[in-house]
């Protein structure tokens, strides 16, 4: 038989008990992501950031752009953006406080403190050449989609659930953003291809035909020796 311990008035035992702590822990996660996808779109990359745009964008970014998107360790420069994320965070722990049961909020505060941690090891872990996480492909799709941002700026904001992207519009996939290269790089090669052929056709003849000046002078030679004798011709003719 089993024991019904009874932990702040819910059955620790109960299915129903046990649904209603996993919704309490999906639901805090999931705000979690929402509230960094948010913060990295809007204050990340807007002017209206501040100094959280200042650090994200001219340190971040420029260190990690275009192809170079890892390094052998994540690169740093001291100024922690983890206080940025922590304000709102700290504002839904207070009011789940002030709300929920205390058992509810001791789930949301684990759940929350979770998924924060998670979101900022995952990112870090994204930028590092061979990191262990490489072995698992849910983290390389991730990380191929992390790196769409990183070469495109206006796209991609979430770091674990990109399903937040594809409801602000803000998503774009690796196969999507290879085939516009492959299209950019097409355009390059033809307009490159273009203008050889354009300068070759304009380009001065390095050997140009030379006037056949003999030629010339025999034509003037003949024409200045037979003019005397036309008139002794018409006669004739006549």
């Amino acid at each position: 038989m089993l024991t019904k311990d009874v932990l702040f008035g819910v059955n620790i035992l109960s299915l129903a008990g046990l649904l209603l702590y996993a919704l309490i822990a999906i639901s805090a996660h999931f705000l979690m992501s929402l509230g960094q996808t948010l913060f990295h779109l809007y204050l990340g990359h807007r002017r209206f950031g501040g100094r959280f745009f200042r650090n994200h964008m001219q340190f971040h970014h420029v260190h990690y752009s275009g192809n170079h998107v890892v390094s052998a360790h994540y690169l740093d420069n001291g100024d922690n953006n983890t206080l940025f994320f922590l304000t709102p965070v700290a504002l839904v722990v207070g009011l789940g406080y002030c709300f929920l049961r205390l058992d509810f909020f001791m789930v949301q505060l684990a759940a929350m403190s979770l998924s924060f941690y998670g979101h900022v090891y995952i990112d870090k872990q994204f930028h590092v050449a061979e990191s262990w996480l490489g072995r698992f492909s849910w983290f390389r799709r991730k990380q191929q989609l992390h790196f769409v941002h990183h070469r495109h700026a206006n796209c991609n904001f979430a770091v674990i659930d990109y399903f937040w992207d594809q409801l602000l519009g803000t998503y774009r996939t690796v196969t999507a953003t290879r085939q516009a290269a492959s299209s950019s790089a097409a355009t390059s090669s033809a307009a490159t291809s273009s203008a050889g052929q354009s300068a070759t056709r304009d380009a001065p003849n390095p050997h140009p035909t030379k006037p056949n000046h003999s030629r010339s002078l025999c034509s003037s030679a003949f024409v200045a020796i037979a003019r005397p004798w036309r008139p002794l011709w018409r006669r004739r003719s006549a």
